[in-house]
């Protein structure tokens, strides 16, 4: 196999991903061989743990060629010079106008978008909510009221993986999107900057509401020493009415045999208050680690070139790997348009992502804050700190950045 400029390509590379677990992954990468004759050794990682297996392999002097990124770790990875411009690379003109700007940083493309945007919202059994009223919870109250009708019978309102971390910044997000009167970016970049606090009222507001959903036991009992797979097994064994996740676990609830579900935004926590959108035009992107081995770079960027090609997201939606099916059931290339016969909650994430008005926050957070964050909730939730201290740690971890010279403009996006 040869490359544009006539030098033969390496005949291997090493992909790490962080979006695609590894049965799809070596899916790909056994296609790839077979078109290219270049093996891939695949190294794949739970989101929550990737930025860490990158670092030990980079410092352990391991290849590293292709990464497929969790977007919210783009504006890391670039911060840290640790991936390539990507102007210019194949698959670059593929994508649509959102997933480019969302990886530009100073006016340069950092990564190209893989999977769809995504966005959050509750997951709704209605079998259940037949049974005990008929009606979707809208509000606190509604939620309150339907909760205790549910621990009368044993069951339990939400069902959630506190275990895993890494999620529980959404429920923040949603309840500070509300809080701060639908101005959670520009609140959040206050508060990065140094010109507002953790601890000013409409933060404290929202871990307020978020502890309220753990005084009143409206979470399975245990849920933060469940994981995530855990969590949802309680959803799908008719044990809880409601799921709060990403419309990335659409397909596994499908899959699952849960056809009588509704996806519905995030309650309204604040009387007057408007539920608003967290989301991203792409959740995840290919990138190539920046001191990649030269001989390596034209085989990167083939494997590149041959995952964003409209052919082979088409191919993937028909996988027999569940894996891959999810990756390309919503993308963002322009040219890959929802089939016909696609199913009802998928639409419902479009009609998300179409309204969506904000980006998560983590996606413009501090790794130290993101960090912080989850922890946090987890005490807040367990209960061994209140609202008031959630936000005081919280503040403590911001103000040492700024001591040390955090400068968040200094990476903001360029456009």
């Amino acid at each position: 196999t040869e490359s544009g400029s006539g030098e033969e390509m390496a005949k291997e590379i090493d992909f790490y991903a962080a979006v695609l677990k590894e049965e799809g992954c070596l899916e790909i990468a056994k296609r790839f061989e077979e078109k290219t004759g270049i093996k891939v050794n695949v190294h794949s990682y739970d989101s929550a743990d990737f930025v860490q297996a990158f670092m030990v392999a980079v410092n352990g002097g391991s290849p590293v060629d292709v990464m497929l990124l969790n977007g919210q770790d783009v504006r890391y990875f670039m911060k840290n010079g640790l991936i390539q411009e990507m102007d210019g690379k194949p698959g670059a003109d593929r994508v649509n106008e959102g997933a480019v700007d969302q990886y530009t940083y100073n006016g340069k493309l950092y990564a190209i978008g893989s999977k769809g945007g995504n966005s959050s919202g509750i997951y709704v059994n209605m079998d259940i909510i037949d049974q005990y009223g008929g009606k979707a919870p809208e509000t606190m109250e509604d939620l309150q009221e339907l909760n205790a009708k549910l621990k009368a019978d044993g069951l339990s309102l939400f069902a959630f993986g506190g275990g895993n971390k890494y999620m529980w910044p959404m429920w923040y997000f949603s309840c500070f999107g509300q809080t701060s009167g639908g101005k959670p970016v520009e609140r959040t970049e206050e508060i990065l900057t140094g010109k507002a606090k953790f601890t000013d009222t409409d933060s404290i507001e929202a871990f307020d509401a978020i502890r309220t959903f753990a005084e009143e036991e409206m979470f399975q009992p245990g849920f933060n020493g469940t994981d995530s797979d855990g969590g949802k097994a309680v959803f799908v064994n008719g044990q809880a009415a409601l799921f709060y996740g990403g419309t990335w676990e659409i397909t596994g609830f499908l899959e699952a045999g849960m056809e009588n579900l509704d996806l519905l935004p995030f309650p309204i926590i604040k009387e007057g208050a408007k539920s608003i959108q967290t989301g991203n035009a792409s959740d995840g992107a290919w990138t190539i680690y920046s001191k990649i081995d030269p001989a390596r770079q034209s085989a990167a960027e083939a494997f590149i070139d041959f995952m964003t090609t409209d052919e082979v997201i088409q191919d993937f939606r028909t996988s027999d790997s569940a894996d891959l099916r999810d990756y390309a059931r919503v993308s963002c290339n322009t040219n890959v348009s929802l089939p016909e016969d696609t199913d009802a909650l998928t639409k419902k994430q479009q009609e998300f992502l179409a309204t969506m008005t904000f980006t998560h926050p983590d996606w413009i957070y501090p790794p130290e804050i993101t960090t912080a964050l989850q922890d946090v909730l987890q005490s807040l939730t367990g209960l061994q700190i209140t609202s008031q201290e959630a936000a005081d740690q919280m503040q403590a971890v911001m103000d040492e950045l700024l001591e040390d010279g955090y400068d968040y403009n200094a990476v903001e996006q360029g456009k």
